[in-house]
């Protein structure tokens, strides 16, 4: 019985450690891309890697970006110029009212809710 009670403290522990909630810390990225179905944030600081898409180029002949993920919210980063710097961190929820086209224009497969910061 023993052994079961230190078993299951060890799962929950690592479930809670593999579902933690998003990070609150401002997160440096650079808009790379933007259309009007995409916006693509490439991620700066190598703390956050993992939560980018490693590589992706929009169409052949086009740069190749390292660290992206698409803004799922793009019309809040529409005063932020492409080739520009930002800090952000992440939402957890927020509503999109934003409208996009439907075009398909090869975005980053992961894709985040962010929310700009000074």
């Amino acid at each position: 019985m023993k052994y079961l009670f230190i078993i299951t403290a060890f799962i929950a522990a690592g479930y809670s450690t593999c579902h933690k909630t998003a990070p609150n810390k401002p997160i440096r990225g650079k808009l790379v891309f933007r259309s009007c179905a995409s916006t693509v944030i490439q991620v700066l600081d190598s703390a956050y890697y993992q939560i980018t898409q490693s590589t992706w180029q929009q169409s052949p002949g086009t740069p190749i970006y390292k660290n992206v993920f698409v803004a799922a919210n793009p019309c809040l980063l529409s005063s932020v110029a492409v080739g520009s710097e930002l800090n952000f961190v992440m939402a957890e929820k927020e509503k999109n009212e934003c409208i996009v086209c439907a075009m398909y224009d090869n975005p980053p497969a992961i894709k985040h809710l962010i929310k700009p910061v000074k």
